[in-house]
């Protein structure tokens, strides 16, 4: 009878340090997942700030230009030519981030303000460009949150071992009852 106790302790001794080691290397990736898309959160916040200001800023030169005169288009955009790449590899980094599948709103925005500020007439509709640059700003911030939200849920694999570490942790107490109190 004794054997069986000593049996019984070491085999629940050894699923207890698997379970506690299995959780332990969830909980350690899961925190870096979790930092890593901290990171991804505030570079897409500060790339996607900086590209809208860059956009409104060649937008509103645009403007100035327009009232002060007629205009050549090649000459202003050869003028701009620094400012336009900055846009570019912002808009190129921007869209690296996303997923494709899961952000096609805010690619399409990106890829129409792309296409805005290299087309003389759309760049001149103010309106347009602000209502844009709003569009993305929107977007973005609803990104943002969902991403926020699963950083303070976590991650899905993470809640599915909680669950189910909690589900094995209950079933053991119960064997280990039903065990002690046929003895």
């Amino acid at each position: 009878m004794g054997d069986k106790y000593v049996a019984v302790a070491t085999i629940g001794a050894s699923l207890l340090a698997g379970l506690i080691s299995l959780v332990n290397l969830t909980v350690s990736k899961e925190h870096k997942i979790s930092e890593l898309r901290q990171t991804w959160i505030s570079e897409l916040r500060n790339d996607t700030s900086l590209l809208v200001a860059m956009c409104n800023n060649l937008s509103a030169r645009y403007m100035i230009q327009i009232n002060l005169g007629p205009i050549n288009y090649w000459q202003f955009f050869s003028e701009h030519m620094d400012l336009l790449q900055k846009i570019d590899e912002l808009h190129h980094r921007i869209k690296m981030h996303l997923n494709p599948h899961e952000h096609k709103k805010l690619i399409a925005l990106l890829e129409d303000i792309e296409s805005s500020i290299t087309d003389a007439q759309r760049l001149g509709d103010c309106g347009q460009m602000a209502y844009l640059f709003e569009e993305l700003n929107d977007n973005t911030q609803a990104v943002l949150k969902a991403e926020w939200e699963r950083v303070k849920t976590g991650e899905p694999g993470f809640n599915r071992l909680k669950k189910i570490g909690l589900t094995i942790t209950l079933i053991s107490i119960f064997g280990l009852f039903m065990f002690f109190s046929m003895a």
